[in-house]
C-alpha cells in the first residue's frame, strides 16, 4: 500500500512538472557533487538557476545513483525580450559549467515520448 502511494506521489508531481509551468524547457537527468546536501531544495535550484543563467530548475524525482530527473527552462533571463533564444542543448551546457554539477543529459524517457 505504501509503496502504491509513494508511486502515486512521484507521478503527480511528474505530470505537474510536465504540465508546462515552463514555457521552453527540457528534462534532464542530473548527478551533482557529494557536497551538494538537498539538490530538490528550492533555494539551491534557484540559486543553481541564477549560475547556469536559465529561467528556472524544478525537481521532478529522485533517481539512484544520487542523481536527479529535473525541468530546465531554456530561456536565458539575461537576454533582451523579443531576442531569440538559443536551443535547451545551450541551457544544458550552461548548466554542465557550474561547479556543482558533476553531470548532466538529456532525459531519453522525454526523448522516446515526443517520438510518438
Amino acid at each position: 500500500m505504501l509503496a502504491m502511494l509513494a508511486g502515486l506521489c512521484a507521478f503527480a508531481s511528474e505530470s505537474i512538472a510536465a504540465s508546462g509551468q515552463l514555457s521552453d524547457s527540457t528534462r534532464v537527468i542530473v548527478r551533482f557533487r557529494s557536497d551538494v546536501v538537498d539538490a530538490a531544495d528550492p533555494a539551491f535550484l534557484e540559486a543553481l538557476a541564477r549560475a547556469a543563467h536559465v529561467e528556472r530548475i524544478e525537481s521532478i524525482r529522485p533517481m539512484s545513483g544520487d542523481a536527479y530527473v529535473m525541468r530546465i527552462g531554456c530561456h536565458d533571463p539575461r537576454r533582451p525580450a523579443g531576442a531569440s533564444d538559443a536551443s535547451c542543448d545551450a541551457a544544458i551546457a550552461r548548466v554542465a559549467a557550474v561547479e556543482s554539477v558533476l553531470m548532466i543529459e538529456p532525459d531519453g524517457r522525454e526523448t522516446i515520448r515526443n517520438q510518438r
